[in-house]
């Protein structure tokens, strides 16, 4: 497979090989950053530009099995986020993240930029859980900047109600010590308070548990970071809300795939669609989501 992958796809710029747990992944190195992404659930797992470092957390414990999910990177939960409301017992945050996406394109765009396209269509373990028809493309480009764009085509006969994230975990030096703009004034449910707030800091910190939706905008998020002494910056197409989420200590520590202490080192803030923003994508229309990140000094 790899040969096969290799001949087909590879480039001077995209490498493709055997990951941790022997999974397939493409890894993409240009003069201005460099990325890996695993077929299984199409995770970017890791992106650097050059003269930085890493910007994405990736977790020590992360299991790195086909039935199981990554754990830090960024994760695709699709098309439901969260547990299945209609059956709990669905994987969290849906099927994207679990199925092997197949490789449709690679690109070298210039010396500095490089791409890969991957697809997910219904297989008989999706339709089982899911039975629609469509078909996902999800476009990764690499350069100095991480460029994600996840593609959606209905093919069903009926619109299809779906939610999503690009679930990006972000690799920081504390998580008490870093700080977030560009949320001030937004709406938001709180689902450790169980409460629905009106974000009235600026910028935001973050204290304890976290697990916060803030509806109805496009805007970007700076997390600045004292401690490494960078701002990174969250920018997203197709979204209205935003997550930010950090479990902190005691819920990390029910969780087996988060390395010990690693809670403090990373912060999630994604470009969702979920709860009052769920989308209703109809017959033979397409729907995109998106995010790039940067690195701002």
């Amino acid at each position: 497979m790899l040969d096969a992958l290799q001949k087909k796809f590879g480039t001077a710029q995209i490498q493709f090989s055997e990951g941790n747990g022997g999974l397939t992944k493409a890894t993409i190195a240009t003069s201005t950053g460099a990325a890996e992404i695993y077929l299984h659930g199409a995770h970017v797992t890791h992106f650097q530009p050059a003269g930085q470092k890493p910007v994405l957390y990736l977790s020590s414990a992360s299991a790195f099995k086909s039935d199981k999910p990554i754990r830090g990177g960024v994760p695709i939960c699709w098309p439901w986020f969260g547990p299945n409301t209609a059956d709990p017992k669905l994987p969290m945050h849906g099927f994207a993240r679990i199925n092997e996406w197949a490789v449709e394109s690679t690109r070298e765009l210039d010396g500095d930029r490089a791409s890969i396209t991957l697809r997910l269509e219904p297989n008989e373990s999706i339709r089982a859980m899911w039975p629609h028809d469509f078909v996902l493309r999800y476009t990764v480009t690499v350069g100095a900047a991480l460029e994600l764009e996840l593609e959606m085509t209905n093919r069903d006969k009926a619109g299809l109600l779906i939610a999503e994230a690009l679930h990006s975990y972000f690799s920081i030096g504390d998580i008490e010590k870093i700080s977030l703009n560009g949320l001030t004034g937004t709406s938001y449910f709180d689902k450790v308070a169980n409460a629905r707030k009106i974000e009235e800091r600026d910028p935001v910190k973050l204290a304890g548990e976290t697990d916060c939706v803030y509806f109805n905008t496009r805007a970007a998020v700076a997390i600045n970071d004292s401690v490494i002494g960078r701002k990174i910056r969250v920018e997203k197409t197709g979204s209205n809300s935003t997550v930010v989420w950090n479990p902190f200590e005691a819920k990390a520590k029910t969780m087996a795939d988060i390395g010990a202490g690693e809670w403090q080192k990373y912060i999630c803030v994604e470009a969702v669609n979920a709860l009052e923003n769920t989308i209703t994508v109809a017959p033979g229309a397409t729907h995109k989501i998106g995010t790039t990140l940067k690195v701002m000094g």
